[in-house]
C-alpha cells in the first residue's frame, strides 16, 4: 500500500510518499508525477515515509530524476534502496547518482 499526497509548495508541486512503492502503486505514482509535471512547475518527491520499493518502483524514481523531478528527505532505508539500484544498474550514463547536487537531499 502506498499513499501519495499532492501538496502545493513554494518550490513547486510536492508528492509525499507513505508506504511501499511496488506493484500497482508504481503506475499510480507515474500517473501522479505526469499530472504534476503537466502543470509546468517543478516536482519534488518526498521520500521520508517510503518503507520499501521493488525494482519497478526504484526504476520509476530513477526516471523521475531523469525527467527533472527531485527526490527529497530520504530515510536511511530509501538511501539503501537507491544504493542497491545504482550498484545493480550498469547502464552507461546512469543519472541516478546519490552525490549529485539536488538528488536525495
Amino acid at each position: 500500500m502506498l499513499r501519495i499526497t499532492t501538496q502545493n509548495m513554494a518550490e513547486g508541486v510536492g508528492l509525499v510518499l507513505e508506504g511501499k512503492l511496488s506493484g500497482p502503486w508504481v503506475p499510480e505514482l507515474a500517473r501522479a508525477f505526469g499530472e504534476a509535471v503537466s502543470g509546468g512547475k517543478p516536482v519534488v518527491v518526498d521520500l521520508s515515509g517510503l518503507t520499501g520499493a521493488d525494482a519497478a518502483g526504484r526504476n520509476l524514481l530513477a526516471r523521475i530524476l531523469s525527467e527533472g523531478g527531485a527526490l527529497r528527505n530520504p530515510s536511511p532505508l530509501s538511501r539503501a534502496l537507491f544504493q542497491a539500484q545504482i550498484k545493480n544498474n550498469d547502464r552507461p550514463g546512469n543519472e541516478f547518482q546519490l552525490d549529485q547536487p539536488g538528488y536525495l537531499t
